[in-house]
Parts: structure tokens; C-alpha cells; sequence
């Protein structure tokens, strides 16, 4: 019980000064002057502080989260504060970062990097707190992915130590994209079509990680 009141205040602390991060230079703490309507013309990072978007986030918080959702400790500390802290943390941290990545970054920018553990976690968000728009992203970049950066061989240009860790992180999206549809109906037109095709990714990147 208190593991998880701890977890939950921790929690809400993230979400506290998330929304708050500003986006730096890749390498540097020299802040960016953007507006709301910011697109990323490349790897910047903004939760990072280095390699760019490659460590926006991970999966750590999500999994915390998702194992106390549902737990007594959550609903007393929101009956204790006065308002919903679990959508709180679920607004303010998770789909806060994930909404960055959907309407920020696009596509062509986020394949620039052989570093992909954040589109990992995003598609893992899109499950736990059902966000069918993280998905739609998830699938564009897939897209791209296979058949802009593998291509027919399967495997990334840069060598082999950066293809196998490329294609592994990769996979897992991939996985966790299909997945999504484990737990989440397919029921837009735009979903059933990405639950048909998304196995031809996991089959592409599969056959790079044999190579």
C-alpha cells in the first residue's frame, strides 16, 4: 500500500513540471524560441539531454502507472487532493509527451535516428491509456521505416552493431503496435487497415534480425 502511494505521488510530481520542459538544442542546453505550432525540422529533443529525441521517455513510468491505475491508494489520493490524479498524470505526463511526438515530430524527422526506444513506448501509451491517434502515427512510421531505412535487405546502412540494435528496438514497436489490437478494437476503417497490415512489419523486421 504505501509502494503504491509513493508511486502515485511520484507520479503526480512528474506531472506537475512535465508540461513544463522546453526544448533544447541536440547537445545543448540552449533553449529554442518556437511556437505552439512548432514542427521539428530535425532531432531536437526536449525531455532529452542528448542524442535528441532518442531518450525522450521510457517505459519505466508507464508500467508504474499501469500497475496501480486501478489501485485504492490512486482514488484516495485524489479524493485527499480534491481532483483526479489519475487523469492528471495520465494527461499531463504521458499524453503530454505522446502528443508532443504525434503532432511535432514528423515522420521524415523521427526516422533520422538509429535511435528509436521513444516510438516503443508511444505505441505501449497508445494501448495502456487508449490513444487510436498514437497508433495512426505508430503505422506512418513503421511505413517509413521499412521502406525508407531496411528496404528489401532488412538491415540498416550504418553497420551491423547499429542495425541489430536498430532493428530490435524497432520490432518491439512494431510488436507493440499489432498488439494494441489485443486489448483495442479496430473500429475505424483507418484501424481495421492498420491491424491487416502492421504483421508485415513485425515479418520485415523479423527477416532483418535474422540476416
Amino acid at each position: 500500500m504505501m509502494r503504491t502511494r509513493g508511486g502515485s505521488i511520484a507520479l503526480l510530481d512528474w506531472a506537475r513540471w512535465y508540461p513544463d520542459y522546453y526544448m533544447t538544442a541536440k547537445y545543448s542546453a540552449s533553449f529554442i524560441n518556437t511556437s505552439p505550432s512548432y514542427i521539428l525540422p530535425s532531432d531536437l529533443q526536449r525531455a532529452s539531454d542528448h542524442n535528441g529525441l532518442a531518450h525522450e521517455w521510457a517505459d519505466d513510468e508507464l508500467l508504474a502507472f499501469d500497475s496501480i491505475y486501478d489501485s485504492v491508494a490512486l482514488t484516495d489520493l485524489s479524493n485527499e487532493l480534491g481532483f483526479n490524479v489519475r487523469d492528471f498524470i495520465k494527461t499531463n505526463l504521458f499524453c503530454n509527451e505522446g502528443d508532443f511526438i504525434v503532432n511535432h515530430v514528423p515522420v521524415d524527422v523521427a526516422i533520422q535516428s538509429n535511435l528509436s526506444g521513444p516510438y516503443t513506448v508511444l505505441a505501449e501509451v497508445a494501448r495502456v491509456l487508449n490513444r487510436p491517434d498514437y497508433i495512426i502515427w505508430m503505422d506512418q512510421y513503421l511505413d517509413a521505416t521499412v521502406r525508407q531505412k531496411i528496404r528489401r535487405d532488412g538491415v540498416l546502412e550504418e553497420g551491423l552493431g547499429y542495425s541489430i540494435g536498430y532493428i530490435n528496438e524497432n520490432l518491439n514497436g512494431a510488436k507493440g503496435t499489432r498488439d494494441y489490437f489485443l486489448t483495442r478494437p479496430a473500429d475505424t476503417p483507418l484501424l481495421q487497415a492498420i491491424s491487416n497490415r502492421v504483421g508485415s512489419y513485425v515479418t520485415t523486421l523479423q527477416y532483418g534480425q535474422s540476416q
